[in-house]
């Protein structure tokens, strides 16, 4: 039985073959950034980790990176075990983290839209998290509906680290004065 791979060796099996994140996601038809969601999950099903190492090793043309496109730091996540259901995203979605529309939620979220974590709560076993959309909509969302519609860009508004969330009304406000960014 194989071991599993941290989110560095993850990467490093498919960035070994000559995959880039971007066409691996096609290859898989998946969002690109659920590539980075998958990498990072240290609870993943063992079957992506047999994926990557079963990949083909590709020709140039996909090997090559984009010239001119810089490269940013990589923050690690931290690696956390045995934990709730409801928390497995804790200390990984933090106020300030930008996530990225994968799946139609509604019109206030379509396909593609940007939102930042402006607070986190705990409920029971839970956290719920209450994202602003750059469509100027912000509601509360729990994992389960993270987990199905929306992916992690791996950018966070340091910025918005000391935010408090007064009122969701006072979100829109302060998204209308400019005061959050999405990118």
């Amino acid at each position: 039985m194989a071991t599993r791979l941290t989110a560095e060796q993850f990467v490093a099996a498919f960035e070994g073959k000559g995959w880039t994140h971007v066409a691996l996601a096609a290859h898989w038809r998946v969002h690109r950034t659920r590539i980075w969601q998958i990498a990072r999950d240290p609870q993943r099903p063992p079957y992506y980790d047999d994926a990557v190492r079963g990949l083909p090793v590709v020709g140039a043309a996909l090997a090559k990176k984009r010239p001119g496109r810089p490269r940013g730091k990589v923050r690690k996540a931290p690696m956390v075990r045995a934990v709730p259901p409801g928390l497995r995203y804790q200390g990984f979605l933090v106020v300030g983290s930008v996530l990225e529309v994968e799946r139609y939620i509604g019109e206030d979220a379509p396909d593609g839209a940007r939102g930042v974590v402006l607070a986190v709560r705990a409920e029971g076993d839970a956290e719920h998290y209450f994202v602003m959309f750059d469509t100027g909509a912000g509601w509360w969302i729990s994992p389960d509906l993270v987990d199905r519609h929306l992916a992690t860009t791996g950018l966070v508004r340091d910025e918005l680290a000391g935010y408090r969330l007064t009122s969701e009304e006072g979100a829109r406000g302060d998204w209308l004065a400019g005061r959050i960014t999405f990118r």
